[in-house]
């Protein structure tokens, strides 16, 4: 008996509504439809966005390099506009991103935090999931900022490391959210950074002044 268009069209309706409910379904689109986003929004000629600053910093660190002085030296050839205002403990988190073309590593990033941030809302109240397309959301697309990571972290524990990152936001979210992972995380974090650059916090005052 032949099927009519109708009964293909809620048998698929049925089919997509059952893998939107398979565990990892939200983060994985999520995660897909951003870099996509990401990739073509960065296509060249692209503008300046805050994760150059990162992918600088992670590179200098990747070649042995003075992060504060790589961004300098960006800043004096034009590519960059401002010095580094984060800490090293920035530019260790983000070094892996560094090793990639910048096109990749900014649509990567991004759609990881983005992805994680799905994660950490889909065992939630269903409402919380506006979040993924709010405004600082959006505005996350383009810039390709920390801010999907920090908040994923208060909902996946193992990933407050990041918050390492951003000390101002990430001890006011360890005070509201602690754990043993954000914890001895951030301290590994910060000791490597000193090992790594142990004159980074004078440079980090001075760059802030």
């Amino acid at each position: 008996m032949p099927v009519s268009v109708a009964d293909l069209s809620r048998r698929l309706a049925r089919r997509l509504a059952a893998l939107a409910h398979l565990p990892g379904a939200l983060p994985l689109t999520v995660g897909v439809f951003t870099f996509a986003l990401v990739w073509q929004g960065h296509s060249p000629p692209a503008a300046i966005a805050d994760f150059d600053y990162f992918w600088t910093a992670g590179r200098a660190v990747l070649n042995g390099v003075d992060p504060y002085g790589a961004v300098r030296e960006a800043v004096q050839q034009g590519t960059l506009r401002w010095p580094l205002y984060y800490p090293a403990t920035a530019a260790i988190i983000v070094a892996p991103f560094g090793a990639l073309p910048n096109r990749f590593a900014v649509s990567l990033f991004t759609a990881l935090g983005m992805a994680f941030l799905a994660w950490s809302l889909e065992r939630g109240p269903v409402f919380r999931r506006w979040m993924l397309v709010s405004a600082p959301a959006l505005q996350n697309l383009l810039l390709g900022q920390w801010s999907p990571w920090l908040t994923a972290a208060v909902g996946l524990p193992w990933l407050g490391v990041v918050w390492a990152a951003k000390p101002t936001l990430g001890v006011a979210l360890f005070v509201a959210w602690p754990s043993r992972w954000s914890l001895f995380g951030g301290l590994s974090v910060l000791v490597l950074s000193l090992l790594l650059l142990p004159h980074w916090p004078a440079d980090w005052l001075s760059a802030l002044r």
